[in-house]
């Protein structure tokens, strides 16, 4: 509560919390506190994001994606509902890259000027300084925001002590979503499970690609299912309809077998591993 009542007071925050700490609330509270401010939420991962939101309606909390994924009408929508005196969005889960976007800028200058955007949040922000100097400049952007919003609190959240007792073998089994280790050079891990198929043959080669980096044999399994590999053909995207890389490559009916995947487990029965 020290971090809540930091922001409210129009405080900076850094906050380090372990996995399951409870971190969401410090930038949903003070958003859902005040009857017209909304928290705007810098996530490093689309999928991360996703998930954030789905959580968020699960417990009646009007949150919204905006990213390169999002469709331009409801991006529309969005500027005029963050632009109002009292916006429906309490929380607004986007990207470094996106909030870059004069569009979105303009929006949140606005609101920031009515007084309803309440905080900006920087979820993993260790990636500032672990992705921003290598393949994702728009994170050393984010600078920028004590610029151009003076007078808008920044909440930075990390989970340094959790990642950093896995690296040094304290913690031996995490359970996270896809943004836990990227960014951490950890050589000796020798299993990564895989609860959904990942959304691109190139998540699944990053993704897997955590395991064995002494080049000691490891592992990595994929558990899915026939409804999920159905649902991935469904949003295929400029593609030829039932050639979509993951499905396709964990049916072992398109793609060779990579050396870093050694099965594949369905969900509610267990057939041979496929190798």
């Amino acid at each position: 509560m020290e971090a809540v009542k930091a922001i409210l007071q129009g405080l900076d925050v850094l906050l380090v919390l372990p996995t399951g700490g409870g971190k969401s609330l410090t930038y949903q509270l003070p958003a859902l506190t005040s009857p017209s401010g909304f928290a705007v939420v810098i996530s490093p991962l689309i999928a991360l994001a996703k998930d954030q939101v789905e959580d968020c309606l699960d417990r009646d909390i009007d949150a919204a994606l905006w990213n390169s994924e999002t469709d331009e009408v409801v991006k529309t929508r969005l500027v005029q509902d963050i632009s109002c005196s009292e916006p429906a969005t309490k929380v607004l889960y986007t990207t470094p890259e996106s909030l870059a976007m004069p569009r979105l800028l303009d929006a949140l200058k606005e609101a920031a000027a009515a007084g309803c955007l309440t905080l900006f949040g920087v979820d993993e922000a260790h990636c500032v300084s672990q992705w921003g100097h290598d393949f994702r400049p728009a994170y050393l952007a984010l600078a920028s925001l004590r610029s151009n919003f003076p007078d808008v609190p920044i909440l930075a959240l990390t989970r340094l002590r959790t990642q950093r007792d896995w690296t040094q073998g304290a913690t031996n089994v995490v359970v996270a979503t896809v943004a836990f280790g990227m960014g951490i050079d950890k050589a000796d891990v020798r299993w990564v499970v895989h609860w959904d198929a990942p959304g691109s043959l190139e998540a699944l080669y990053q993704e897997s690609g955590r395991a064995g980096r002494d080049g000691l044999p490891s592992r990595s399994i994929v558990y899915v299912s026939h409804a999920e590999l159905q649902q991935m053909r469904s949003l295929e995207r400029g593609e030829r309809r039932g050639s979509s890389p993951p499905p396709a490559y964990v049916q072992g009916t398109a793609l060779p077998p990579r050396r870093f995947v050694s099965g594949l487990r369905r969900k509610g029965f267990k057939p041979p591993l496929k190798r």
